[in-house]
């Protein structure tokens, strides 16, 4: 994982209602149709930060 690097970011407003509760993507329903990531999630972080 990406250690050492401090960064923030603002997912959603908690004092605003935003519809559903909760998200949940699972991944090997994703991976089933095809789909595979380019960017693994440490490196995907630390792009973001940057």
């Amino acid at each position: 994982m990406a250690h050492g690097i401090k960064c923030r970011v603002s997912l959603f407003n908690i004092k605003k209602p935003n519809g559903t509760m909760k998200k949940l993507t699972d991944s090997l329903k994703l991976h089933g149709l095809g789909w595979k990531h380019k960017v693994e999630l440490d490196k995907g972080i630390e792009k973001l930060c940057n």
